[in-house]
């Protein structure tokens, strides 16, 4: 099974919503773009994602960001 890339689904969405593609693309810019940095800052040790589930972040990169941060 090949994922599909919310490239594909840009079009579908934007006319079943009435609006344009552009405004569909800068939405889920924004949203994909904010995902990537609470998952990549350690901002919370838990993400849950709408559809995909709960991200849990590995306990080995919170003690390291902890080691270096004392540093």
């Amino acid at each position: 099974m090949k994922p599909k890339s919310h490239k594909d689904f840009k079009k579908g969405i934007a006319d079943e919503v009435g609006v344009h593609q552009s405004v569909v693309d800068d939405f889920l810019s924004f949203y994909y773009a904010k995902l990537r940095g609470k998952l990549s800052n350690l901002d919370f040790p838990r993400v849950y994602v709408d559809g995909l589930g709960t991200f849990y972040l590995r306990k080995i990169r919170d003690v390291a960001l902890l080691f270096f941060n004392e540093l």
